[in-house]
């Protein structure tokens, strides 16, 4: 039978990349109005449905385990700076999440297009912060990991 610890780090680690994958497909469905104006409001409903159904319950998922994990392990200076990226990329997309809701609140209002579009390059802005505090969080995790196991 597995260690607690180790069944929750892997659902951490499930949680993560479930994540991860998430923001990247994100990214795409938020870049490809720039390319084709018409997909702007497509883009706008999609981002806001998958952030609903599926990020939002997958960020308290990956909040969750990330804790009891940390409550579980020695801490090294390492772990604090994971945590404190991965924090952070946490941090930005819950802004980004609300960024989100407050754009298909407006689109649903009728706004202005220019209004629409300062939101969709704030939600940009929250992919170039976020996604590379995640990227060096993981990194420094399976760092940390692959230690781990060298010394077990």
């Amino acid at each position: 039978m597995p260690e607690p610890v180790n069944l929750l780090s892997l659902v951490h680690l499930v949680c993560l990349s479930l994540w991860g994958g998430l923001v990247v497909t994100e990214s795409v469905i938020e870049l490809a109005p720039f390319r084709k104006r018409e997909l702007h409001g497509p883009a706008i409903e999609f981002h806001y449905w998958i952030d609903l159904l599926v990020e939002g319950p997958l960020l308290a998922a990956v909040v969750a385990s990330g804790l009891v994990l940390a409550l579980f392990t020695d801490l090294t200076a390492l772990h604090a700076v994971k945590i404190a990226l991965g924090g952070t990329a946490i941090a930005v997309n819950a802004v980004c999440l609300a960024v989100v809701v407050r754009r298909r609140r407006l689109l649903a209002q009728g706004a202005p297009e220019d209004m629409l579009w300062t939101q969709s390059r704030r939600i940009l802005l929250a992919f170039a912060v976020g996604l590379p505090a995640g990227l060096a969080a993981a990194v420094l995790g399976f760092t940390l990991a692959a230690a781990r196991l060298r010394g077990a």
